[in-house]
């Protein structure tokens, strides 16, 4: 759906909307193109428009265009910060304009600073990942929720999709981000949250890039390993490593490697394994002091 703003700015006042897409699909920019539209009438509109980004996006812009020159981003921790933020400003009188960039990394407390926020009549612009590079619902930090609830409180119309991207391999029109660990597809049990600082690129063997892909190029591996494996943890709870080491290598011939990457990053995320649906559980894991 494209965004359209054909109709009265004062309409959006008192909404939330959201643009997700792959990444390299132009999201930050055309939210940022909306938030300039804004800037030019905000004396008429009698607004203020603030652009918000999560600390753990290291990024020095939030566009790869670089659009937003001479435009200023305040960095958060978490979305508190946001409401908090939002009823001390209240104090002057004028409605904000709200753009909160990269909004899967924050947490799930999101979902109800942005109905708040919108409530008190101020504009409320979202832009993201929606799902992962495991092609799943993209959690948030604490585990509690995932992109897919913030989007159930959105209503359809105001809910946009771009399809800038295009594939890296093929160049068709892009649905999907691929991560890739030096150059190869990462496999599905890869740490999900991750974004490098230069200093950790400079510093590991380990490559990480991103590219958008097409569903014909999109690979995801690992995934049936890492599905076996946590069925296997929640079969035997309490489960020693080398049980579970001895299991997955005689009955799905899993080497002991790819076992040890799987429960590291289980035990990384506490939430790793899913359940009734997109809802999040901490595993109780024996396994998590016994891996050599």
């Amino acid at each position: 759906m494209l965004i359209d703003f054909a109709g009265n700015l004062e309409d959006k006042f008192g909404q939330i909307e959201i643009i997700t897409g792959p990444m390299a699909s132009g999201k930050s920019s055309l939210a940022l193109v909306i938030t300039t539209i804004f800037r030019h009438f905000a004396n008429e509109l009698n607004c203020k428009i603030d652009l918000f980004r999560p600390d753990i996006d290291t990024r020095p812009e939030m566009s790869r265009l670089g659009i937003e020159k001479d435009k200023e981003f305040k960095r958060i921790n978490n979305a508190k910060e946001i409401t908090r933020y939002i009823e001390d400003k209240t104090k002057f009188g004028k409605r904000r304009v709200i753009l909160i960039d990269e909004v899967e990394f924050l947490d799930s407390e999101i979902i109800n600073a942005v109905q708040q926020a919108s409530k008190t009549g101020n504009y409320i612009l979202l832009s993201g990942l929606a799902t992962s590079f495991r092609n799943e619902p993209f959690p948030f930090s604490d585990y509690k929720n995932t992109m897919d609830d913030l989007l159930r409180i959105i209503p359809d119309q105001n809910k946009h999709t771009s399809r800038l991207a295009k594939c890296k391999t093929c160049r068709k029109t892009a649905e999907y981000t691929q991560r890739l660990i030096n150059g190869e597809p990462a496999p599905y049990y890869d740490q999900l949250r991750r974004v490098d600082s230069e200093q950790s690129k400079a510093t590991t063997d380990k490559k990480y890039s991103y590219e958008p892909r097409c569903k014909e190029h999109f690979y995801l591996p690992g995934k049936e390993e890492h599905q076996f494996i946590t069925y296997i943890i929640k079969q035997n709870n309490g489960i020693s490593f080398n049980d579970l080491v001895d299991i997955t290598r005689t009955t799905a011939k899993i080497s002991p490697e790819i076992t040890r990457e799987s429960i590291t990053t289980i035990c990384q995320e506490k939430q790793a394994l899913r359940d009734r649906g997109n809802i999040y559980h901490t595993p109780t894991l024996a396994i998590a002091t016994q891996m050599p």
